[in-house]
C-alpha cells in the first residue's frame, strides 16, 4: 500500500519516547510526514520504504514497520493506594508489548 507524505520542519534528531515536540523555531531541518499507515487486520511486521519519485526506482532500503493488535486490560490489582504512591500494582490483558525502559502507566496526569 502506498500513502501520500508531507515536507515537514523537524529536529535533526528523531523524538524519543516521552520526549516533547521541540519549538517551531528549533525546526532548522525538513523531514517527511507520512499520511495515516494502512490498516492491517493482524499483527506483522512489514518494510517501511521511501520513494521521492513515486515509482520506489530510488530506493536502496527500507525498515522495519510494527503492526499490533490494540492492548485490552481486563483487570487491575489493587484498586486503590496510597496517594504517596510507591505501590506495585498487576495488570491482566492481553496484547502487551514488551518496550522495555519505555514501557509506561499512566495514574490520572502522573505517568510511570
Amino acid at each position: 500500500m502506498i500513502v501520500e507524505a508531507t515536507y515537514v520542519a523537524c529536529t535533526e534528531s528523531p523524538y524519543r519516547v516521552q520526549q516533547k515536540e521541540a519549538r517551531h523555531r528549533d525546526k532548522n531541518e525538513l523531514c517527511l510526514q507520512c499520511d495515516n499507515s494502512p490498516a492491517s487486520l493482524k499483527p506483522e511486521i512489514v518494510p517501511f520504504t521511501i520513494s521521492l519519485t513515486g515509482d520506489f526506482q530510488d530506493t536502496l532500503n527500507s525498515l522495519s514497520y510494527r503492526y499490533y493488535l490494540p492492548t485490552r486490560i481486563f483487570a487491575i490489582s489493587p484498586r486503590y493506594g496510597p496517594k504517596d504512591g510507591e505501590t506495585r500494582v498487576k495488570v491482566w490483558g492481553e496484547n502487551f508489548l514488551n518496550f522495555d525502559e519505555n514501557t509506561r502507566c499512566a495514574f490520572g496526569s502522573k505517568s510511570v
